[in-house]
């Protein structure tokens, strides 16, 4: 929301309120700050503004109610970095990032992937214009895209994000694959890493993915790169309380890893190996891992960036415990619920590792009886029993930090 009139009206102020007016231009859209904004651009286009030197009485108004809507933004940006709030949902343009941002969602995510020419491209799905049906993204030229696709360059998304930086916004890129070949991760990471620096992100991006393969080859280029490993923990097959026979069943004697599924529509790699598999994961499909327990390799990476408190890195998901917890507790085996949590949730802290949940999403919302449970129930049973250190939502961030109760400010605290 820009204006020319508000523009000159800052030659008036001081410099410390000409900065606040440029936040609440640059955060148009934030719950609070929009409707100010729309009070004084009203008074401006009739010509009521100036008298003289001085702001009518109407002006003044206008604007003390939008430095006071920009004091809120301010704590309203605190709380979503203290309470690790991401905006996770399918950006399907640019028009998307830049509302967001205007919105004040402090970090969000990204979904990567890339062309036949190793292009990087904004996209959940591997197919250029719907889910999964052809033609894929991978299958594509950069030419090709641009000309038919429905999906938009991460160079430009961005850019877009690029201006917000100044004010702490954080993008989290969720590597859904890095080509058909794992060799050839090293340098798909040293393009990505060169767009990074082009756009001058280098403390402002950390990298996602459900592939421990595709995480290590990032630590390879960027060491410093924050990590988050989606792939999480699978209750029943991860670190099971007693033996399990179920990947023992599936997976031959003389192999570490394999595969199921189908594609495009995914693939699930069952492994029980100490060192992360080396495969083309989410390669013209999406890959998940049901692990019998993390690689040793990853592990390290991961605890060394817990132990130096990395902003957004070390993270491992429990996002498939809280469902299975979650589903328990709606069928009345509320107990068992709390000890599944409290098992998983000392595993990750024995490992040294941070703990992040995907919660309030559309998949969530699909488990049988999840419905039932209140957004209040499930983030005091996600933070206190968990001990998380980021909750990633699909749901406006900005709006769910300002209204926190505060019975639940001082849970999360």
């Amino acid at each position: 929301m820009k204006n020319n009139s508000i523009e000159g009206i800052k030659g008036r102020m001081s410099q410390a309120d000409g900065q606040k007016l440029d936040l609440a231009l640059m955060y148009s859209e934030f719950p609070k700050i929009n409707p100010s904004l729309r009070v004084l651009i009203d008074i401006l286009k009739r010509k009521e503004s100036i008298t003289g030197i001085d702001f009518t009485e109407r002006v003044e108004d206008a604007v003390t109610g939008i430095f006071r809507a920009v004091d809120v933004l301010k704590i309203n940006l605190d709380n979503q970095k203290r309470y690790g709030l991401v905006d996770k949902r399918w950006m399907r343009d640019t028009k998307s990032i830049e509302e967001a941002l205007r919105k004040g969602r402090l970090v969000m995510e990204l979904d990567i992937r890339m062309d036949r020419e190793g292009a990087f491209w904004v996209s959940h799905a591997v197919g250029a214009k719907y889910t999964s049906i052809p033609p894929f993204i991978h299958n594509m030229t950069t030419k090709e895209m641009k000309k038919t696709g429905r999906r938009y360059l991460l160079e430009e998304g961005l850019d877009e994000f690029a201006q917000y930086i100044p004010q702490g916004h954080k993008v989290i890129l969720e590597l859904k694959t890095l080509g058909e070949d794992a060799s050839q991760f090293t340098k798909a990471v040293e393009n990505l890493h060169n767009l990074i620096k082009k756009k001058n992100l280098e403390n402002s991006v950390a990298v996602a993915s459900l592939s421990p393969s595709i995480l290590m080859a990032v630590n390879k280029v960027m060491p410093k790169m924050p990590l988050i490993f989606n792939g999480g923990i699978i209750p029943g097959i991860s670190y099971a309380q007693n033996d399990n026979n179920i990947v023992s069943n599936i997976i031959p004697a003389d192999k570490r890893w394999r595969a199921f599924g189908i594609r495009p529509f995914g693939e699930i790699v069952v492994a029980t190996g100490n060192i992360s598999p080396k495969r083309a994961d989410g390669y013209g499909t999406h890959t998940s891992y049901a692990l019998t327990k993390l690689p040793n390799d990853l592990v390290r990476v991961l605890s060394q960036q817990c132990q130096d408190e990395v902003e957004l890195g070390g993270l491992v998901s429990l996002s498939a415990v809280s469902i299975m917890a979650s589903i328990l507790e709606a069928v009345g085996a509320e107990n068992k619920a709390k000890k599944m949590r409290a098992y998983y949730s000392d595993i990750v802290d024995e490992l040294g590792l941070g703990k992040m949940v995907t919660t309030w999403g559309q998949s969530l919302k699909k488990v049988p009886g999840l419905e039932q449970l209140s957004p209040e129930k499930q983030l005091k049973v996600f933070k206190k029993e968990f001990g998380l250190d980021t909750i990633i939502y699909t749901k406006s961030p900005e709006k769910w930090a300002h209204l926190l109760p505060r019975e639940l400010v001082k849970l999360l605290e």
